[in-house]
């Protein structure tokens, strides 16, 4: 699976794709580590950081169908941007998040 958890304790990793297979982190299938390991891209990664609430709009809209981007429009998205952030215990701003204050409302780690 490609999407990050969004609720939970290892829900909005910095980097998206860091969560083990299990969803627990620092548990995994050995095998699958070591074929991870194997096919993993020579250089850096090229993931996107989840730092911000902008980084986590920008994730969402890129990650859902076109129909539903169209659907949500970009307040769709900012209100379940609002709603992720709120289940991980973010300071928000009254009002939830908006694109001009988004990149103010940092993603907490727990």
């Amino acid at each position: 699976m490609d999407a990050p958890a969004i609720l939970g304790p290892s829900a909005l990793p910095e980097y998206p794709h860091e969560v083990t297979t299990s969803g627990i982190p620092g548990v995994s299938d050995p095998a699958i580590q070591e074929i991870q390991q194997e096919t993993r891209r020579i250089g850096p990664p090229v993931r996107d950081r989840l730092v911000d609430a902008r980084d986590l709009f920008d994730f969402v809209r890129g990650h859902l169908p076109a129909a539903r981007v169209s659907a949500l429009k970009t307040e769709g998205i900012l209100a379940v941007v609002t709603f992720m952030l709120a289940a991980q215990g973010a300071q928000l701003p009254p009002g939830g998040v908006t694109l001009d204050g988004a990149r103010d409302v940092p993603i907490p780690r727990r």
